[in-house]
């Protein structure tokens, strides 16, 4: 397994519309995780 910066992901309402979501995973002070912008489809 490699490593990765961000990691990405689709999930699903109930409503059935899925978003596409990702979060940010180094580079954040303290190490904390940071949310990137999510793109709703």
């Amino acid at each position: 397994m490699d490593a990765a910066d961000t990691l990405y992901g689709v999930t699903m309402r109930a409503d059935g519309v899925s978003k596409v979501v990702s979060q940010r995973l180094s580079g954040a002070p303290g190490g904390a995780a940071q949310p990137v912008a999510a793109v709703a489809g």
